[in-house]
């Protein structure tokens, strides 16, 4: 029965509001913090909304206890409390018991696993392959290779206790999947140990199992992450992720495998880094209440205004004859966004990128006055394209200027060319739009954005 409520601290507004409600009853439960505060007195303030979210039976809002601490100091993570034994799981296996190997190990279900796949999907559906696979040569153990773990990026979080370990990653291509085009990074703990690895290549064939293994892994704060990324493709103009995938890992003080030597895909990288930057790929649109965010075609759109707004396929809006009919810079898409009045969208994506390299990024942008009561006549009006540096924990290191128009106009090129710092491993590439008036006044339009490296200019 939770219901919604703001938190305000220190008089300012938090992003994030609070939903107390719970599927089933739950205690202790932290529902809000905020780190790095200064060491000086400070407000909280919780104001209930009087609402529920469509599955609550009420709007009770209940706080149990508030924590704080002044320490400044670095945190020590404490020793000895993680599982220093072996660790085996098989990807995908879905049966309700162990399964023993010929050695007479016991191997359990691969859960430890994160990843995000969209809005509204179940996980294990969309990555898990369940099935086995006829018939897998190269091993004494064809059950270890006969299910697996697919997507295009995903992570697997092994908790273990002080010391150094040594890591089995087991692969086969049982989907008969062109590893060429699907290669796939591989990072342990934030370091990459093997690039654009092609599986098919580096077993010898397809149905083949194939292991590689790591030596005298130290964990970081009590835990091994090992991080599947796919690789940029190129595809025309645009870039599209490759499909990572693994079928089981093992993990032990000792390992006596030796491993395969893996083989890197010949694959040259994409030149516009970006996924669906024309807007060619976007079918539809999102409307949204303020405050959601909502992934839709490779790009994340969140809607920060105080009105219903719209992120939508330009194609899809007007009609040929009409003031607003759809316009496009190149091709037959592009974003459009409007509002209710008074509203904000943000659209953006996360690149991949290497430190102390220069990039440039452009998008090209159209703002729209349909009747002198449109975009620009407001001094908050907005419309260009945000660059923020982060690290590997998507620590924000830096934001750039925004590049703006503020005038109403047809295609204009906003472009930036940024330097990434010593620690930089990914840009976020936002566009922002803000406009005060409604859809039928005025909008903005966004297509062609572009985000390489300098040197791979063409």
């Amino acid at each position: 029965s939770g219901g919604n409520a703001e938190v305000f601290l220190d008089g300012e507004k938090q992003t994030v509001p609070i939903d107390f409600w719970n599927p089933s009853p739950r205690e202790h439960q932290i529902v809000y913090y905020k780190s790095g505060l200064p060491n000086t007195p400070h407000t909280m303030k919780i104001v209930a909304l009087g609402s529920h979210n469509p599955y609550s039976r009420g709007d009770s809002i209940n706080i149990e206890s508030v924590q704080f601490s002044a320490e400044d100091k670095a945190h020590s993570f404490p020793t000895g409390t993680g599982p220093t034994g072996p660790q085996r799981m098989i990807f995908g296996y879905s049966g309700r018991e162990d399964y023993r190997d010929r050695d007479g190990n016991l191997w359990r279900p691969g859960l430890e696993v994160s990843t995000h796949v969209g809005h509204g999907l179940d996980t294990m559906t969309a990555v898990w392959q369940t099935n086995t696979a006829e018939t897998i040569t190269g091993t004494h153990d064809p059950e270890l290779y006969g299910y697996g773990l697919h997507a295009h990026e995903f992570a697997v979080n092994l908790t273990v206790g002080p010391g150094q370990y040594d890591l089995r990653l087991a692969f086969a291509n049982t989907r008969s999947l062109n590893t060429q085009q699907n290669c796939f990074d591989i990072l342990i703990n934030g370091k990459t140990v093997v690039e654009k690895f092609d599986v098919t290549a580096t077993a010898g064939g397809t149905d083949k199992a194939v292991d590689l293994v790591f030596k005298k892994i130290t964990p970081t704060n009590g835990l091994i992450e090992v991080h599947f990324k796919g690789y940029a493709v190129p595809e025309g103009n645009s870039v599209k992720s490759g499909e990572a995938f693994v079928q089981a890992l093992e993990l032990a003080p000792s390992l006596r495998l030796k491993g395969a030597t893996p083989v890197s895909s010949t694959l040259q990288p994409a030149i516009n880094l970006l996924v669906n930057p024309g807007f060619e790929e976007t079918t539809g649109g999102v409307k949204s209440l303020p405050k959601r965010v909502e992934a839709h075609e490779g790009w994340t759109y969140t809607f920060a205004g105080k009105t219903n707004s719209y992120a939508w396929q330009e194609s899809q809006r007007g009609k040929s004859s009409s003031p607003d009919r759809p316009e496009f810079h190149t091709g037959k898409g592009a974003l459009r966004i409007y509002s209710d009045g008074d509203g904000r969208v943000t659209a953006r994506q996360d690149i991949e990128v290497k430190p102390n390299t220069t990039y440039t990024s452009s998008v090209w942008v159209r703002t729209v006055d349909l009747h002198g009561h449109g975009f620009g006549k407001e001094a908050h009006d907005s419309a260009g394209l945000v660059l923020q540096e982060l690290n590997y924990f998507n620590k924000s290191l830096r934001v750039h200027p925004k590049v703006e128009t503020k005038k109403a106009g047809s295609y204009t090129r906003l472009s930036q060319k940024i330097t990434t710092g010593p620690e930089t491993t990914k840009v976020r590439f936002q566009l922002d739009a803000i406009l005060k008036c409604p859809g039928t006044e005025g909008y903005v339009t966004f297509d062609d954005c572009s985000f390489q490296e300098t040197d791979s200019h063409l």
